[in-house]
């Protein structure tokens, strides 16, 4: 069987000098292609944009008089080189995965999945559609257990993340053209080559920490004519082995192909964190309230609230009251789970013009507490009493009344009763 190639392009090219192909577990696979462009296509790259336009390679395989292509690689371009020798315009072409796609803007609106009896496969696919993306998932499945957020990452940061909590990874499609991928290693096939102690090359990694003794990591290196791609296993030495990286180069004017193998617990990965969470605080509405806790609908999140998170206010014991249905609330996450979330203080539309370090409780019928740096308000349709620094107690509003059962006493060096009408004063 001959192994040969051709590529499909937009672009005028004469003739293809050499191309590289990286595909690997958790990175979008990477294509690096050279060729002399036709000479009758003057200044065609000012001309044209080309980012973001489809590359196909095909593998041509003639065996038995008979010719099939079958994609090696569809992606998008991502970059275009042109160098003119001698009036000869040779160009280089960098190009991705599509994949890609689903890596190109962190998302600016968050989505929340606080339903924890949704599996990570649901999730996943949520994922991946949110971004026009399709997802094969073959990781390890279960509920999910705890809230996962989605925020000032992109769908791909996301989903890698998520993979990580199964000790997986993502591998990106590279035959389709399309933004999809598997969450977990492809299901491939026996790889049907006779492989020999001399066709292989072995490295066994250790790595040394201060608590054990370490870990040996086996990888074999497989060079072949043939074509496999990630997934497909042989076995050796009664183990199985499987592609976790292929890389393709023409060598000689011959297509290679570099394999990595490893057995599956040797390429399960470490856990991945949402480290951008940590410290951050998101708005949301208060759906339901259970002893000290709330369940919270983030603002521009699209998903239902459906944990409940510790309502601890910043002012602690003092003012512990735990927020009405409907208010609105700040969720503080003190480190990178999203579980870790507690709902801090309430917040109102007219909270802007307060500074961080005031403090203040409201009511849905206008009623409102405020603890300044300088004074102390307390508020209830118009009315006021005021507690201030620089001046005496004051109580203003429309109407103010004293009333009790017993004396009224006022003590004070000078008493001044100002009115614009008239003062009053009646005993019975």
């Amino acid at each position: 069987m001959r192994i040969d190639y051709k590529t499909s392009l937009p672009m005028p090219i004469q003739s293809i000098q050499n191309f590289s192909l990286c595909w690997e577990i958790n990175d979008h696979a990477r294509v690096k292609l050279w060729g002399i462009l036709e000479r009758n296509c003057n200044d065609f790259l000012e001309r044209q944009n080309y980012s973001g336009s489809g590359i196909s390679i095909y593998l041509v395989n003639e065996e038995d008089g008979e010719r099939n292509n079958e994609p090696l690689f569809q992606g998008i371009i991502q970059e275009v080189c042109m160098t003119i020798i001698h009036s000869v315009r040779e160009i280089c072409i960098h190009a991705a995965s599509a994949s890609v796609k689903l890596d190109e803007k962190a998302q600016e609106k968050y989505c929340s999945f606080q339903d924890i009896s949704m599996r990570y496969s649901d999730m996943a696919k949520q994922m991946a559609e949110m971004a026009g993306g399709r997802v094969i998932y073959t990781a390890e499945d279960s509920p999910i257990q705890k809230p996962i957020i989605c925020y000032q990452e992109t769908i791909w940061e996301s989903l890698k993340r998520i993979a990580s909590h199964k000790k997986s990874y993502l591998i990106p499609d590279i035959k389709t053209g399309n933004s999809n991928l598997w969450v977990g290693m492809r299901k491939g096939k026996e790889i049907q080559e006779e492989l020999s102690a001399a066709d292989i090359k072995v490295v066994v990694k250790k790595k040394y920490t201060a608590k054990e003794d370490g870990k040996a990591k086996m990888i074999y290196y497989l060079q072949s004519r043939s074509y496999y791609p990630l997934g497909d296993w042989a076995e050796l030495q009664g183990r199985k082995y499987i592609i976790f990286e292929l890389k393709a180069e023409i060598d000689k004017g011959e297509l290679w192909f570099s394999y990595k193998l490893s057995p599956a617990y040797d390429i399960e990965t470490e856990m991945y964190y949402h480290e951008k969470i940590t410290g951050m605080s998101l708005e949301g509405t208060v759906e339901e309230t259970r002893n000290e806790e709330v369940r919270v609908s983030f603002v521009a999140d699209k998903c239902e609230g459906k944990w409940f998170f510790p309502w601890k206010p910043e002012t602690g014991n003092t003012l512990y009251a735990v927020p009405e249905v409907g208010a609105k609330v700040m969720v503080y996450f003190m480190n990178h789970e999203e579980s870790s979330g507690i709902a801090i203080r309430c917040i109102s539309e007219k909270e802007e013009k307060y500074q961080l370090q005031n403090k203040f409780v409201a009511t849905p019928e206008g009623g409102r507490v405020e603890l300044l740096s300088s004074s102390l308000n307390i508020t209830k349709k118009g009315e006021v009493m005021e507690l201030s620094d620089s001046s005496a107690v004051y109580f203003g509003g429309g109407k103010v009344e004293i009333e009790a059962d017993g004396k009224v006493k006022f003590n004070a060096k000078q008493i001044l009763f100002d009115a614009a009408g008239e003062i009053k004063a009646t005993a019975e």
